[in-house]
C-alpha cells in the first residue's frame, strides 16, 4: 500500500515542485542584475521527464509544465505549452534513437533544451527575428553558463526525489535484492 501511494505520488509531487522551482525563479532572478542570468528551471523538469517518464505520462507533465509557466509569464496563450511539448518529443526522440543512459549527458541535455526551448522562443517573435537573435545570443552566453553549473544539483535532487517515491525501478531492484542478502545472511 505504501509502495503504490508514493508511486502515485511522483507526478503531482513534480508539479508541485515546479510551482516551488517557479517561486524561487520569479522571486530571485526579477531584479535587473539577475534577469540576465534567469535559468529556465521547467526545461530541467521537460527534459526529466523525456529522459525519465512513460511517454503518456511525461507528456502530461510537460503540457501541465507549459501551462504552469503560462500562467507566471504574460504570453500567448498555448506558446509555452507547445514550446515544452516539442522539447520533450525531442528529448524523447533523441533518448530513444541514440540511448543516453548517462548522468553526464543529461546536464548537457538539459543545457542544450535550454538553448532550443530560447530558439522556439525567439522564433514566435518573428517580426523582431534579427534584433532578437543579437538579444538571443547577448542573453544565453550567461544564462547557459548557469544553467549548466547548477544542473548536477538540479538533476540529482530529481534522481532522489524519484528513488524517494520509488519511481526508479532499477533502484526499487536493487534496494529488494539487498533485502534478500539481508535475509539470507550476506
Amino acid at each position: 500500500m505504501n509502495r503504490l501511494f508514493l508511486r502515485a505520488w511522483n507526478g503531482p509531487g513534480l508539479i508541485l515542485i515546479a510551482i516551488l522551482l517557479t517561486s524561487i525563479q520569479t522571486t530571485l532572478f526579477t531584479q535587473p542584475w539577475t534577469s540576465i542570468i534567469q535559468p529556465d528551471f521547467f526545461a530541467f523538469l521537460v527534459v526529466w521527464c523525456g529522459m525519465k517518464r512513460k511517454f503518456l505520462e511525461g507528456g502530461i507533465l510537460s503540457l501541465l509544465l507549459g501551462y504552469i509557466a503560462e500562467l507566471q509569464s504574460s504570453s500567448p496563450q498555448g506558446l509555452y505549452m507547445g514550446i515544452y511539448m516539442g522539447l520533450f518529443l525531442l528529448v524523447r526522440f533523441g533518448n530513444r534513437a541514440f540511448i543516453l543512459p548517462s548522468f553526464k549527458t543529461l546536464i548537457v541535455l538539459s543545457t542544450l533544451a535550454l538553448k532550443v526551448s530560447l530558439l522556439f522562443f525567439l522564433y514566435s517573435l518573428s517580426g523582431k527575428w534579427v534584433l532578437g537573435f543579437f538579444a538571443f545570443l547577448k542573453h544565453t552566453s550567461a544564462c547557459t553558463l548557469i544553467h549548466f553549473l547548477i544542473s548536477p544539483i538540479i538533476l540529482k535532487m530529481l534522481i532522489y526525489y524519484d528513488r524517494l517515491t520509488l519511481k526508479d525501478i532499477q533502484y526499487v531492484h536493487a534496494m529488494e535484492e539487498g533485502f534478500e542478502m539481508i535475509d539470507e545472511g550476506f
